[in-house]
């Protein structure tokens, strides 16, 4: 598994990068439009529950390579918090938009996994993927601005 794209969800802000670039990286997979977006919004939904009130939340993007060739667009949402009742209902309207939903209890909190499936996985190689780790590092962050530059650019 490669990951992508790592978001830590402290805040709102981080909500609209969390749904900003599951929607951007669908997309570089070849996704259509309404799974980019079903794909997207059901990150938002899961990743909107598990933001601030002192929790350690965090977004993973990833690639998950198969056999013969194929791939997983994989979300992975991690959490030092038990699942609540507003976490539980988000998963159920998740589930609906992606199918491919996983939610695992650990001792140090919750982590939720949505997979979807790449159609056109072959044209994904590995040189392909560094594209798209480098293509989120380079267009997101500013030199000596952090996370402060990548939140002003997102409000624009």
């Amino acid at each position: 598994m490669k990951e992508i794209v790592k978001i830590n969800l402290d805040n709102e802000m981080d909500l609209i990068l969390a749904h900003k670039r599951s929607m951007k990286l669908a997309e570089l997979c070849g996704m259509s439009n309404m799974i980019q977006t079903s794909f997207a919004t059901a990150v938002s939904e899961i990743a909107r529950t598990v933001i601030g009130r002192d929790r350690k939340s965090v977004l993973r993007l990833m690639i998950e390579l198969l056999r013969n060739n194929r791939k997983n667009l994989i979300a992975v949402i991690s959490t030092n918090d038990k699942p609540g009742k507003e976490l539980q209902e988000a998963v159920k309207y998740a589930n609906r938009l992606t199918g491919n939903l996983k939610v695992t209890e650990k001792n140090d909190g919750t982590e939720v996994t949505l997979t979807n499936a790449i159609v056109l996985s072959g044209l994904i190689n590995d040189a392909r993927l560094d594209t798209f780790s480098q293509y989120f590092k380079k267009k997101h962050t500013a030199p000596g601005n952090g996370r402060k530059a990548e939140r002003e650019r997102t409000a624009i």
